[in-house]
């Protein structure tokens, strides 16, 4: 709504016009009306009872938590073993023949 109401005015009187809700756009239009049916509607419906305190749908019961660690556990940190495969230097490519194509 700001962008087609600064066709006609400044951009400050546009976004107060958009903001205000005394010109409200068709999509705010068919929203009030929606409600407003909605509100109409929603009195005659029989499962709303608003004298009842609404029902928990949850369960409440004691659940155990573990406790935390009173002292630091002996943690041995993973290092990865040293074999021959990392110690070797990698293979060397076979020998090519020079710059003669056959």
């Amino acid at each position: 709504m700001i962008a087609s109401y600064t066709q006609q005015d400044s951009f400050p009187t546009a976004v107060a016009k958009a903001l205000d809700g005394r010109h409200p756009c068709p999509l705010c239009l068919k929203i009030r009306e929606g409600r407003q049916t909605e509100q109409r509607e929603g009195r005659n419906l029989p499962w709303l009872k608003p004298d009842k305190a609404p029902e928990l749908f949850c369960e409440a019961r004691p659940t155990l938590v573990p406790r935390a660690p009173v002292a630091a556990a002996d943690a041995v940190p993973f290092v990865p073993a040293l074999t021959a495969d990392f110690l070797d230097s990698p293979p060397t490519p076979p020998p090519r023949r020079g710059g003669v194509m056959l």
